[in-house]
């Protein structure tokens, strides 16, 4: 099983390799979204991380429908990870209701290993659009919540992918909508294995939760928690989840 953690600093990514993270994902304003962030903390970052570290590609808050008056702030931010030697990114880009294929390509170009981000979910179909993925061997993985606010809600879309059997290109779920009851008949049924927690593993102001964290990777590993142990969930989970080259 695959815990990634998004997180904001070297601070935080200690933080969640102590609590079982296995892959962490590098991002600034983790609770209003997630943008690009700094060349500093990335540096900072990759010296403290014990795991793999993947930076997000995301030049604004906006939608994931990047005009051509936002593409020279895309290229700035890949031209400048390439430079910096970074391997890993997480990007996604639309174009209607398909993926904006010329600007996936443009970031393959750079050499970066992938994770296709929750911009898939924006798209019309989502096994078309993860069969033509899968045909980009430098695209790892897909992020979704099928389509859900909640993907306890999107568990059936998730179903439809896992179906699709293409072991070139995982599928990762978000977090969003999971609660300590959901998580493990969740993952049974499906079959998934890799889970993205963000806002889920924050408290109320934001803060990393290591305890929160530890308690859903244990169950992710099939170990029950004791009732005394459980972290408080952040107010994101206790509240209606927010909507939020080929071969």
């Amino acid at each position: 099983m695959i815990a990634e953690v998004i997180v904001e600093n070297a601070t935080e990514a200690r933080t969640a390799q102590n609590a079982g993270a296995s892959r962490l994902l590098l991002a600034r304003h983790v609770m209003q979204g997630g943008v690009s962030p700094d060349l500093k903390t990335i540096a900072e970052t990759l010296e403290a991380a014990r795991v793999p570290v993947y930076a997000l590609v995301r030049p604004d808050l906006k939608d994931y429908a990047y005009g051509p008056d936002r593409h020279p702030r895309i290229y700035k931010i890949l031209d400048a990870y390439r430079r910096a030697g970074i391997q890993n990114i997480a990007f996604g880009a639309t174009e209607g209701s398909m993926i904006n294929w010329f600007l996936l390509e443009e970031a393959i170009t750079y050499g970066f290993n992938i994770t296709f981000n929750g911009a898939f979910d924006f798209t019309h179909d989502l096994s078309v659009n993860y069969m033509l993925l899968s045909m980009y061997p430098r695209v790892e993985r897909i992020t979704t919540r099928g389509q859900a606010v909640s993907i306890v809600d999107g568990q059936q879309e998730v179903k439809k992918l896992v179906s699709l059997n293409k072991p070139s290109l995982k599928i990762m779920v978000e977090a969003t909508g999971f609660s300590y009851e959901t998580i493990q008949p969740f993952l049974q049924e499906t079959g998934i294995k890799e889970v993205q927690f963000g806002r889920t593993v924050r408290d109320d102001q934001g803060k990393l939760n290591p305890v929160t964290l530890g308690q859903y990777v244990s169950l992710m590993n099939g170990k029950p928690i004791k009732e005394e142990k459980r972290g408080l969930h952040s107010a994101f989970d206790k509240a209606s989840p927010a909507t939020r080259f080929r071969q």
